[in-house]
């Protein structure tokens, strides 16, 4: 606890009652089965502030919640996907006693661990630090009302063969299931008048989707944008949240990771492509972000336990 804001994280939420989990990969609550219909949604206790340590997603069929998101009220009724990322706050409002929901998380490193493209997962983590909410037509509400219940059978079965293979194929589809969802409720909303800072962030994230390769300098940007330095990353973390570097290196090591999934590539390669000065020196970058070096990190992708 936090003055009044309850932390909540991946292994919290796994002690809850009901919840499938595996530690550090995935979580799947749900009352939608008819077997755990009369589960209540185990929120705390309604007007506590949360800011949410791990990426959760809350598909709802029945019933209807009443959330504040990052200090805006959301409804969350049928056919609505709400998607809340690591960091945000929320506020749970008020539940109906027949609400019914499926919610789930990954672990980050775990999501890593799937082949997706480094821009495409930026764009959508970019998207969701402003949009919460989207709603579904009947047939995507059902597609993702089968997977949430294969990938729940999937968690249940421990002793499965290559359950974590299947795991990865169940959640391959899901990503590609809400993508769509997100870009059509983009394309569908009303543009909005940005403020200055808001249009200063997105241009610098359009920078470093351009130049994340090959530059790393906070300076760098700050150039690009004809800004100082300390002023670009005063603004990014006004918006964001988060500071210049930190979404300089999501996007490198994103990159980093996708390409030491791939055996094609050596380490040293993997350094030049990234415009690292020596591979030493890709390593330890790495090793400061993800905790393990580059050898380590494919070493354990390989056997399966990454």
């Amino acid at each position: 606890m936090e003055g009044n804001i309850f932390s909540l994280d991946m292994q919290e939420m796994g002690e809850l009652d009901g919840a499938l989990f595996i530690r550090d990969k995935i979580l799947l609550w749900e009352n939608l089965t008819e077997e755990n219909r009369n589960r209540r949604i185990p929120f705390v206790p309604e007007y506590m502030q949360i800011q949410t340590k791990a990426d959760i997603s809350i598909l709802c069929t029945h019933g209807e919640a009443v959330v504040n998101i990052n200090f805006r009220k959301h409804v969350i009724k049928p056919g609505t996907l709400c998607i809340i990322i690591s960091g945000t706050i929320f506020e749970p409002l008020y539940t109906s006693d027949d609400f019914r929901c499926a919610i789930t998380t990954l672990g980050r490193e775990f999501f890593m661990t799937l082949d997706f493209g480094t821009l495409d997962i930026m764009t959508i983590f970019n998207t969701l630090r402003h949009k919460f909410s989207f709603s579904l037509t009947d047939t995507e509400a059902a597609e993702l009302t089968g997977l949430y219940h294969s990938i729940g059978e999937t968690i249940k079965n421990s002793d499965r063969p290559y359950r974590m293979n299947i795991l990865r194929g169940y959640i391959s589809i899901l990503y590609f299931t809400i993508i769509p969802v997100i870009n059509r409720k983009e394309e569908e909303a009303a543009p909005a008048r940005l403020s200055r800072q808001e249009e200063i962030f997105v241009k610098f994230m359009a920078e470093v989707e351009r130049n994340y390769k090959r530059e790393r300098s906070i300076k760098f940007y700050a150039d690009r944008l004809c800004l100082t330095p300390k002023y670009l990353s005063s603004v990014i973390y006004s918006v964001s949240k988060r500071f210049a570097g930190e979404w300089i290196n999501d996007y490198v090591m994103l990159e980093a990771r996708a390409m030491l999934h791939s055996n094609s590539l050596s380490i040293q390669q993997i350094s030049d492509s990234l415009n690292f000065p020596n591979q030493s020196f890709f390593g330890k970058y790495f090793k400061r972000h993800a905790g393990v070096s580059p050898k380590e990190y494919r070493k354990k992708n390989s056997s399966g336990r990454v």
